[in-house]
């Protein structure tokens, strides 16, 4: 995705050689770094840019390109406002008689079940899950919806009791 960064220097002592010769080089430094490397394209040899000065402070345009990712947050919170309804719907239909767990059940299933797929969108957050298959998110899920499986069944197996 093309990507206009504008940097504006507040001297106005620096000549333009001075301002292009810190945009070649720290600019480019930094669009090259460690932690924008995630977000920007790697620029080519020679940094495409545009330089300007207004009130005597140079202004520079530097033409990059960043790198598309998926809104995973946005789809986290889709599914979260379904989950509320959901559960919303269960304690309406069912009040007080809701059987206890049943929400507590749906929403570790829900929400750590939904976080396995939400966590395929996702970055990596630490250097380490770059050499592991599933990522830490992923494989702290499985318990917790494990968790919910045991209790809606537990849920199940004491409602099956009370009509016998």
């Amino acid at each position: 995705v093309p990507v206009d960064l504008s940097v504006r220097f507040e001297s106005t002592r620096l000549s333009e050689q001075e301002a292009r010769s810190r945009v070649e080089h720290n600019i480019k430094g930094i669009l090259t770094g460690f932690r924008a490397s995630e977000h920007y394209a790697q620029p080519e040899a020679k940094l495409d840019y545009e330089m300007e000065f207004v009130n005597r402070k140079p202004i520079a345009t530097i033409h990059t390109w960043g790198i598309v990712r998926h809104p995973a947050q946005l789809y986290e919170a889709a599914t979260c406002i379904v989950l509320f309804l959901i559960l919303l719907a269960i304690w309406s239909r069912y009040k007080e008689k809701t059987p206890e767990g049943l929400l507590l059940g749906v929403f570790l299933i829900w929400v750590f079940g939904l976080r396995w797929f939400h966590e395929v969108f996702k970055e990596n957050q630490v250097e380490f899950e770059e050499s592991m298959e599933y990522s830490m998110g992923q494989l702290l899920s499985v318990p917790l919806v494990v968790l919910g499986i045991f209790i809606l069944a537990r849920l199940l197996v004491k409602s099956g009791k009370k009509s016998v």
